[in-house]
């Protein structure tokens, strides 16, 4: 008789109470981690917008210097960078794309809304990049970031050409000079 209570008890399973303390633990623990994963989120994003804007700069760079014409990385909504970019063979006098007049290379979807987007000097609207290889325009920067996690991320093209990415904690032109 011993034997048989004696395996009963040592499959024994878990009380309800101690079920219901292991969900309450993870759900505090989960609850936790939510807010970083957020900002990881946002840090990727910030990242990978950054770097598409350097890339397309370096990609109307080496077009125009293929082509031996202005190409232009401007974006979607004039004045806009949130909006995304475009990137085209400016066949025309104006600074705007012009579908069916100019040349299309490519083109940056929006950001995210928890993305924020300044330019500077004002109005920093457009990069144009001569057949040389050079900037058509003065220094410009674009300044993408989040005040929600403190991170901003500047684009700088230079006049010589030179696209560079450089990052912050803040926004102002002096936290990456040129």
């Amino acid at each position: 008789m011993k034997s048989f209570v004696a395996s009963r008890e040592s499959h024994r399973g878990f009380t309800l109470t101690e079920l219901l303390m292991t969900i309450a633990l993870v759900a505090v623990l989960a609850g936790l981690g939510v807010p970083s994963f957020q900002k990881g989120r946002i840090n990727s994003n910030l990242d990978e917008v950054s770097t598409d804007l350097m890339l397309a700069v370096q990609q109307a760079q080496g077009q125009a210097l293929k082509i031996n014409r202005n190409v232009i990385v401007a974006p979607v909504t004039v004045g806009d960078w949130t909006s995304g970019w475009q990137v085209f063979v400016k066949l025309d006098s104006n600074n705007v794309y012009d579908d069916g007049a100019d040349s299309l290379l490519t083109t940056r979807e929006a950001m995210p809304g928890t993305l924020k987007v300044r330019a500077a000097p004002a109005p920093c609207d457009h990069f144009i990049v001569n057949s040389s290889g050079y900037a058509g325009s003065t220094n410009c920067r674009v300044v993408i970031g989040s005040a929600e996690t403190g991170r901003y991320k500047h684009v700088l093209f230079a006049r010589s050409g030179r696209t560079r990415v450089c990052t912050a904690a803040s926004d102002l032109n002096s936290a990456c000079p040129d």
